[in-house]
This record gives C-alpha cells, sequence and structure tokens, in this order.
C-alpha cells in the first residue's frame, strides 16, 4: 500500500460518513450532488488515511478548553476513531494518531483527551484512564427525605434570558473541579441549546436574583415506578441550592420511580442522601494525555511562600511529543517550566504515569508502585504539594 495521511476536506465526507456508520451505525450521509460542498464543521478537524484515493481509516479532532487546577487548558478531544474492517491489525491508526494530535499540538494543544471503548488501544499513545462520565440512578423516595437546608433559596424555571448567568454558574462550579469542559469556543456556539434543550431547566437563586445551581432535566414519557427522570446537569454553589434543588425532583415521585443523573462517581448529593443508594446504570471511561509538558506543568500552583526546584523526566512517548528533561521552579505560589538538559536523580515517569498525577488521579508513590514512574522517591512530598486535590468530575461526552 501507498498511504497518505491527510486533512479530509468535503469530497472526502461521504467516504467518511459511511466508515463511521460501519463501526458506530446509524446510516451514512448521501453523497452530495454535483457541483454542492457541505458546511466545514466549525471546530473540528478530521484526519484521515488513503490508499489510491480511498479512505480506510479517520479520526476526528474537537477545539476543546478543559479546566484543571483552576486553569483553562486548550484540549484536543478525539473522537470517532475507526479504521475499516478489511484493513484493521495493519498498524494503521499509529501513524493516524501521531499525525492528528502533532497537528493539534502545533495548534496550541495542551492535552488531549477521548472517551474510549477499547482503553488499551490507546495507552500505547500515552493515554491514561483519569475519570468516566458516570449515570447513576436512585429511588425519587430516597430525595423526598432530604430535609430543608436554609430559607432564601427559591427555585424558577429557566429562560433564554438566563443562559449567561447559567453558564457563570456552571464555570464558577467548574473551576472547583479537574476535568469539565469550559462550554466555550467553537464547538458551544449556542449556548441556549447547551442549557435549554431539555424539558425544563429549574434554577437557584438568592433574594437578589443571583443563580446559586440549576438542574436541567428530561420529563421522558409514560409513568410508573419503572419510569426515570434524566438529569443532564444537576450544579450547586451553596448547600442551600443543592438541597432545594434535589427537593423539587422529589417531586416527580408520584409518576416517576427513579432519577439518574450523571457525575464522575461519589459527589455531593451522594452525601445529601446517604452514600451508597446509588446504582450505576452506564459508564463512559475517558482517557487524558499531555502534549505540551511545559506548559502544562505550569498550569499548577505552589503553596503560598514556596521556592523550590525540581526536575522530572518523560521517557517512551510513542508519539514523539514529551520526551525529555523538564525543570519546574515555584516562586511565591507560582510556577514556571522549562526544557533542561541536565539530569538528576529526579522521577522518571511515562506517559501515562503524567497524565494520571497531573490530572490529580494518582500521587507519584503510587505510579511507582504501579511502574508508570522510577526514582526521585526524596521529592515526593513537592510533586504531592503541586497538586491540589479536586474532584475529577466530567460532564460532556464528544
Amino acid at each position: 500500500m501507498s498511504l497518505v495521511v491527510r486533512p479530509l476536506t468535503a469530497a472526502d465526507r461521504h467516504q467518511s460518513s459511511r466508515l463511521g456508520a460501519e463501526a458506530f451505525g446509524g446510516n451514512p450521509a448521501p453523497s452530495e450532488p454535483e457541483g454542492a460542498e457541505p458546511p466545514p464543521l466549525v471546530g473540528t478537524v478530521f484526519t484521515g488515511t488513503f490508499d489510491d484515493g480511498e479512505l480506510l481509516a479517520r479520526l476526528a479532532v474537537h477545539d476543546l478548553s478543559s479546566l484543571f487546577h483552576g486553569q483553562v487548558v486548550p484540549t484536543a478531544g478525539i473522537a470517532g476513531v475507526t479504521v475499516g474492517l478489511e484493513h484493521r491489525r495493519r498498524g494503521l491508526l499509529g501513524p493516524l494518531m501521531r499525525s492528528a494530535v502533532a497537528a493539534a499540538a502545533e495548534q496550541g494543544a495542551v492535552i488531549s483527551t477521548l472517551f474510549p471503548t477499547a482503553p488499551r488501544i490507546y495507552r500505547r499513545y500515552g493515554y491514561e484512564l483519569i475519570s468516566s462520565i458516570t449515570t447513576v440512578e436512585i429511588d425519587t423516595t430516597a430525595l423526598a427525605t432530604i430535609p430543608p437546608y436554609e430559607e432564601g433559596v427559591t427555585l424558577r424555571r429557566a429562560t433564554a434570558a438566563d443562559v449567561d448567568a447559567l453558564l457563570g454558574c456552571y464555570l464558577v462550579w467548574a473551576q472547583a473541579q479537574n476535568g469539565p469542559l469550559t462550554r466555550t469556543g467553537p464547538r458551544f456556539t449556542d449556548p441556549a441549546e447547551d442549557f435549554l434543550d431539555t424539558t425544563g431547566t429549574t434554577m437557584a437563586v438568592d433574594s437578589d436574583g443571583a443563580v446559586l445551581g440549576y438542574c436541567s432535566w428530561d420529563r421522558g414519557t409514560g409513568y410508573g415506578r419503572d419510569i426515570a427522570i434524566e438529569v443532564y446537569d444537576l450544579v450547586a454553589l451553596t448547600p442551600g441550592a443543592l438541597t432545594a434543588l434535589a427537593r423539587a425532583l422529589a417531586g416527580f415521585g408520584s409518576v416517576a420511580g427513579k432519577i439518574q443523573w450523571r457525575t464522575s462517581g461519589f459527589d455531593e448529593l451522594d452525601l445529601l442522601i446517604g452514600a451508597g443508594q446509588h446504582t450505576v446504570t452506564k459508564e463512559q471511561p475517558y482517557m487524558l494525555r499531555v502534549l505540551d509538558v511545559p506548559a502544562a506543568l505550569s498550569m499548577l500552583s505552589a503553596p503560598a511562600g514556596s521556592d523550590f526546584s525540581v526536575d522530572l523526566e518523560v521517557v517512551g512517548d510513542d508519539l514523539g511529543l514529551t520526551d525529555g528533561c523538564y525543570r519546574i521552579t515555584a516562586a511565591d505560589g507560582a510556577v514556571h517550566t522549562v526544557r533542561t538538559r541536565r539530569r538528576t536523580a529526579s522521577p522518571t515517569f511515562t506517559p501515562r504515569g503524567l497524565a494520571l498525577w497531573w490530572s490529580g488521579r494518582m500521587t507519584l508513590r503510587n505510579l511507582r508502585m504501579a511502574g508508570l514512574a522510577t526514582g526521585g522517591v526524596a521529592d515526593d512530598a513537592t510533586f504531592d504539594a503541586l497538586i491540589a486535590a479536586r474532584p475529577l468530575q466530567i460532564r460532556d461526552y464528544f
């Protein structure tokens, strides 16, 4: 085969759609009439592997932004990865990933993330599981047992005029987590649709009308013990808002026996109703890898008043982006990172280990236990101090 890896164009749309339908189901898009050209996908670049004009494999890279360590992190979201049935196990994915991810890094992406159907495939490229979107279900009656928390919080239905306030509330919540998308940028051009395209979005507001939380929910059809209300977002900035929203959902108890909501495992609502009462109904694992080590590490923060310098090394990057030595310098809480040629008795990370440590998923000591980091034992406390504890929370599937 004489293979060519390149970005897809409008002329490749039908082949790409057919390949996607083969992998993920559905019907391929019809061929475009002669002379017609479909509008480009804003914020998404498809890359494909061709042999004499035939598309053998393709993937998409979404231009996204995530929040980690309180910082906005440019993110390349990988999706729609597929190789034609007759061309699998022929080594096509490696060159395709290298081309697409390298291009994203050149465009400024600091990390890359994806939702894998088979995680082991992506581990060879430096990705590792850090969290998931987990759909959980509880009996509606469990919410009805929550006692009121405080006065001063009222509920009302959101309208298009509230969209900016809803996004502001979401961003305040998201900045306190690791992993959520910012829901801004080219993939999020219609905030009203993002926040209001459900049966209803209920807001919790204070006496001045400020949004303290919200939940967007879908009623679905039918009624009875087996019917579930699906909650897409449940975001609260205060305990009063969380309590009020949860108690409001309990009002569906006469027509729906279940409430489903999306989380990333154990969260505040579990504490409110008593841990262990929910059942997991769906889990969508989430993987991450670092593309730009100096930029990613410079987004960390050190304890106030700290003044230190530590080195680390990254080895074994199949995509050829991150191998090398780096020096982290902290002064007055600010962190700066540069490449360095000097090798010391510093920790050495694999790309997978770096992803787990940088995302806050695992400590350096535990990475050594798993064989994803070596050396630098004396620096454990320093490295752990650079990763402030934040819950990993993923909400948006792409």
